[in-house]
C-alpha cells in the first residue's frame, strides 16, 4: 500500500473517531496512527511495543469488544450523555473492524497506559488509533 493510501486510511480512522474520548479516570482523545513499513507479524505485544517505541514493562492484548465495553455495553443507563455516545462508539468499533478485519488492542504500561488499536491493511502496513487510559 502506498504512503498516500495509508495516510488516507489514517485520515478515515481519525474522522471515525472524531471528538470521541476514551473514558477512564481521565478521558483522552483518539489519534490515528500509521506504520507503512510494518507487517502483520508486528501485531504481537512485544513487537507492538517496539513498533511504537514504548519501554513499558507491561504489555497486554485485550479483545476489541472488551476495550469498548465501558462505552457501549456498560454505559451508565442513568447518564444521558453516556447513552448518547453509545451509537458513536459502536460505529467507531464497527468501522475499525470493517477497515481492518484483524484489528487488535494493545495496552502498554500500568496505571497510565498507552492504548493502541491496530490492524493490517490489505495492501500492506499497519494503521489504527492511539489513546491513553488512566486506571489507578
Amino acid at each position: 500500500m502506498t504512503t498516500a493510501a495509508i495516510e488516507a486510511v489514517r485520515a478515515e480512522l481519525q474522522a471515525a473517531a472524531g471528538d470521541l474520548r476514551y473514558m477512564s479516570e481521565a478521558d483522552h482523545p483518539f489519534d490515528a496512527v500509521a506504520y507503512p513499513a510494518a507487517t502483520a507479524d508486528a501485531l504481537t505485544p512485544e513487537r507492538v511495543a517496539a513498533l511504537v517505541g514504548s519501554t513499558a514493562a507491561e504489555v497486554e492484548e485485550v479483545p476489541l469488544d472488551s476495550f469498548f465495553a465501558g462505552m457501549i455495553e456498560d454505559a451508565d443507563p442513568a447518564d444521558p450523555v453516556s447513552q448518547a455516545l453509545v451509537p458513536r462508539f459502536r460505529a467507531l468499533r464497527d468501522a475499525l473492524r470493517q477497515r481492518m478485519p484483524d484489528v487488535r488492542v494493545f495496552r502498554l504500561g500500568k496505571v497510565d497506559m498507552d492504548c493502541y488499536i491496530l490492524g493490517t491493511l490489505p495492501g500492506g502496513g499497519i494503521a489504527g488509533l492511539h489513546t491513553k487510559a488512566l486506571e489507578t
